[in-house]
Parts: C-alpha cells; structure tokens; sequence
C-alpha cells in the first residue's frame, strides 16, 4: 500500500539488462540483419581502443545508410524486445500508481 502522505517515490531504471532484458544497442542490427550483426560484432574485437559509442556510431551509420534501414524498422524490431513479467508487472504498478511515483530512466 502506498504511504499516506505527500512523500513521492523516484524509481529509476537503467535501460539494458533491467528495464529489458536485453542489450538495446545491438538487440535491433542483431535481429534485422545478422549478418550485419556479425560483420560490427568483427569490427568491434579490432577496434575496441575506439570505444563502444564510436562503435555504435559505426553500426548504425551502417544500418541506416549503406543497409538503407529505417526508424520503422527500428521501432518495429523494439516491439519485440524481451521484458521480464515482474518488469511487466512492476511498471503496471508505476501506471496504476502515476500520482506518487516519480521515474527516470537512465
């Protein structure tokens, strides 16, 4: 049961591997193209002095320029991403709680 006071809860989520139970950065070439998927997953072990977000730069400059890949492409795959039911059911409680529930999303 929720406090009775004027006290709201912040609950904050980290995206990958807590809000979905996947990594977001690969979860969609991986899904829409593995072979693409394998070529940047190549790249990336001899370039990792990079670093992951020129990698990620990298990868998606490839998707959705050289591959011609588009947002709808994108959003559909984020349809299909994993959720846990307790995550399910956890941001049903923050829903059905909207008054006294503050969410960030890091």
């Amino acid at each position: 049961k929720m406090q009775e006071s004027n006290d709201r809860i912040l609950v904050v989520f980290d995206f990958d591997w807590t809000l979905v139970d996947e990594n977001s950065d690969t979860f969609v070439v991986k899904n829409v193209d593995i072979e693409l998927y394998n070529e940047l997953s190549e790249y990336y072990k001899n370039n990792t002095e990079k670093g992951w977000t020129s990698f990620m730069d990298h990868a998606m400059v490839r998707f959705t320029k050289e591959k011609q890949y588009t947002k709808e492409d994108i959003k559909e795959c984020f349809r299909a991403i994993p959720f846990h039911q307790e995550m399910r059911d956890a941001l049903n409680y923050i829903t059905d709680h909207s008054n006294d529930v503050d969410v960030k999303i890091l």
